[in-house]
């Protein structure tokens, strides 16, 4: 039985949704911290 209440799967759910709004987060360039 896959647990999908464990962090490996919901962290997905939350990847997704900052790739989703990230375009609108300028002139931010990173979601996650700086970019090299």
């Amino acid at each position: 039985l896959t647990e999908f209440d464990h962090p490996r799967y919901y962290n997905i759910d939350w990847m997704e949704l900052l790739s989703e709004v990230h375009q609108n987060l300028q002139p931010f360039q990173s979601v996650l911290g700086e970019e090299k």
